[in-house]
């Protein structure tokens, strides 16, 4: 029987397939919460950067989003389930390259602004909640 239906038939039953399967179940199955906040360097929004949030439970969602001029905002439909998080922020120090020679610059990774507590040692978390609005803002500290 499949074979009568031709090459547009067969066509035409895979697209109704995937509708059917594309239009079954909830649209938010995680529960994925818009989340957005501000972050500060020394008091002063952050020009640019990132945020990237891990999840300690056991969920299965990682996300984060570009930094810029001190605000972040994920989507509800990119969002976070509820949950607990650990925060990394990143802010390389574009002005970097501004010193470094040309034919350097392929080589060399400039230095992140974000104190190694808020980056590569990070032990800051969050808790996203079943309930609005999920806001977190972070204000560092430059090392000094």
């Amino acid at each position: 029987m499949i074979y009568r239906l031709g090459r547009n038939g067969l066509l035409l039953l895979g697209a109704l397939s995937i509708a059917a399967w594309v239009g079954c179940g909830e649209d938010n199955p995680l529960g994925r919460k818009a989340v957005s906040g501000m972050v500060t360097l020394d008091g002063k929004p952050l020009s640019s950067g990132s945020i990237q949030f891990a999840p300690l439970d056991k969920g299965p969602v990682l996300g984060g989003c570009n930094i810029k001029e001190g605000s972040y905002t994920i989507a509800a439909e990119k969002g976070l389930p509820p949950g607990k998080y650990l925060v990394r922020i990143s802010a390389p120090d574009m002005s970097f390259f501004e010193t470094v020679p040309a034919e350097e610059r392929r080589h060399s990774k400039p230095p992140n602004l974000a104190p190694p507590e808020y980056g590569s040692e990070s032990k800051i978390t969050i808790t996203v909640t079943g309930e609005g609005p999920n806001e977190f803002n972070f204000d560092m500290k430059s090392a000094k």
